[in-house]
Parts: C-alpha cells; structure tokens; sequence
C-alpha cells in the first residue's frame, strides 16, 4: 500500500471552471481540487458540455461533488470530446451518478477515474483504475499515451498530489481566431495551448470571396489557407477575406474552359500566362488589388494558345488578383508579388 501525507494536496494553480458548462469551447490544462454542490449536472471540474464541438482536455478534478442528477467525478453531463483527463472525488446522486461521467453522450478518450477513492465502480465514460494503479508508481494500464515530458509530471515521493500526476507549470497561451469580414470565411483552430506548441490552423473562404492570407496585426503571415503556428504568446490572428471580383465562377476542367497557369508565383518583376484551348478571343487582362481596385489593364485579343508576359514591376508586395475576361466567360486568379 502507499501512503499520502494529506497535508501536501495543495495544487501550485486551481483554475475556475467548476460547474460551468461548456458549449463549443476548449478547456485544457485545468485543475480543481474543492467540494462542488448543485442540483443537477455538477461534475469537480465541469457541470456540463452541452456542444458537440466543445472539448476538455489534459485536465483532472480531486474534489467531491454532490448533486440530485447528473454528477461525474470530472463531469456532470458530456456531449463533446474529452481526453487526457483524471478524476478522484467522490460523487453522489440519486441518478445518472459516475466516477467520472454522470452522463455521456460524446467521447470520452484516454481517461480514468479512481474506483476506490470514488466509490463508483462504473461511469458513463472512463477508464476505472483502483487506487495503486492510479498513484506513483504508476501502472502500466493507467494514463497509457499521456505526455509526461511536456504535459504530465510524476507526483513521485515525497509526494504533493497524493501521487496522482500534476500538470507542468508550463505557461498556457490562449490562441483567438478572427475571420473578417465576419462572412466572408470560417476560421479554426484556436484555443489554449502551452508554450511554444505549434498547431495547425485552417481558414476556409466563401465561395464568393477569396482569401487575402493570415495576419498577425496589419502583418501578413501567410497567404495559405494552412498555417503551422508556433503558440508563444497570447494571441490573436486574423484570416482577412477580401470579396471576389465581379466574375463568372467556372470549372476549368469542364469542356470548353480554357486552361490558364500564371508563373511563377509569388512573382516579383514578370508574370506569364499561359492559356491552352481558348476558343473565345481573350479580350481584356486586368490586375486587381486585394480590396478590388483595378491597378492594371490590357486588351491582347488572342485566342487559342497564348502565351503572354505581363509586368508587375510597379506593383508592391502583396496579393493580388488577375482577372482574364473572354468573350463570355471571366477567369479570376490570386498571385503573391513579392
């Protein structure tokens, strides 16, 4: 058996997410350690996650919860995701109780409640692991996967967390995402993260506007849609759309559609395009700036194969748009000048 001085329980952070309820919202690397009562849907950390996309993570909640329904060790009630994540109190209600979950209609990955230490042999989601398992050393059936290099620390003798694992006082950034204009795309991808985590963020244009790039301020980051980026501070990035053109949005690769490549881009001085299979005149060549101004005009009246050398030299870094107008279609292109 192990022993625990109870007097060394007290968390270096206790963050306040108890008995709140989450809807398509992140909470991660959150710990709580105090009694929480209510009437229905009260877990140690979170009473509930009502939204799908809502998700907890890397988090765990001591303490015990007392409620009529709906009470889970970390949980009252879960509809989103949750992984990497411990419970320990003791919950108590008359229906839908669970060591960690009282109800569960999400995924629950990659997490325990303790079965003794509960008093709850079941959950609505969870892995249940007795007391030894959970504690230092720990089992090889318990915490499997979990990041104990950048996340996780050992709560090895003498012990401060009753030997259960502790989070790394590692700074937590949080990451805010903007979309503008509001309509004209989506953007994901923030949240919480530690220090110097990199994530994946993705912003997706509307069908009627085209995507200027990722900005950090007035400073353009990116023009891809897909950004790798390092969390180091508390954040906010801006996905800046910008409304297409007046054009005709077309399918290249249907019959008929003529096939255009502008190279190479980013481009700095010349620009080429090449057009195969044109059987309209192209009538005029335009170069549109990000907010739809047109900065440069000319009327080639060529058709079939073209290959045509257009000078960007006067232009300034940036993203732009090259409008082809046939006789009855319009082909719209972004390019970067560098």
């Amino acid at each position: 058996m192990k022993t625990f001085d109870a007097m060394k329980t007290i968390l270096p952070f206790i963050l306040g997410f108890l008995s709140l309820g989450l809807m398509a919202q992140q909470a991660s690397f959150n710990a709580a350690t105090g009694t929480v009562q209510g009437r229905q849907y009260v877990g140690g950390l979170i009473g509930g996650a009502s939204g799908t996309a809502s998700s907890v993570t890397h988090s765990y909640a001591k303490g015990n919860v007392v409620a009529q329904s709906y009470a889970g060790g970390l949980i009252g009630s879960n509809a989103g995701t949750i992984s990497e994540s411990y419970a320990v109190g003791v919950p108590s209600a008359s229906s839908f109780l669970g060591g960690f979950a009282g109800n569960n209609t999400g995924d629950i990955s990659s997490s325990y409640w303790d079965t003794e230490r509960s008093a709850q042999l079941t959950s609505a989601g969870g892995i249940g692991r007795n007391t030894d398992e959970m504690t230092w050393p720990y089992a090889p059936n318990a915490y499997v996967g979990w990041d104990f290099s950048n996340i996780w620390v050992a709560d090895e003798v003498p012990f401060s967390n009753d030997g259960y694992p502790v989070l790394r006082q590692n700074k937590v950034h949080q990451l805010q995402l903007r979309a503008y204009p509001p309509d004209g795309g989506t953007v994901a991808g923030g949240g919480y993260y530690l220090s110097n985590q990199m994530v994946r963020l993705v912003a997706t244009a509307k069908p009627e506007f085209n995507l200027l790039g990722w900005y950090l301020g007035t400073q353009l980051i990116t023009a891809d849609p897909s950004l790798d980026w390092v969390v180091s501070a508390d954040q906010t990035l801006t996905a800046r759309f910008v409304r297409r053109p007046t054009s005709v949005l077309i399918n290249e690769e249907a019959e008929g559609i003529p096939l255009v490549r502008l190279y190479p881009n980013p481009v700095r001085e010349f620009l080429w395009i090449d057009i195969q299979s044109a059987k309209e005149d192209l009538r005029v060549i335009r170069i549109y700036s990000a907010l739809g101004y047109v900065l440069k005009e000319e009327r080639p009246a060529i058709r079939g194969e073209l290959r045509y050398n257009l000078n960007v030299q006067g232009l300034q870094s940036g993203i732009y748009f090259v409008h082809l107008q046939f006789e009855t279609m319009q082909i719209t292109k972004k390019i970067v000048v560098k």
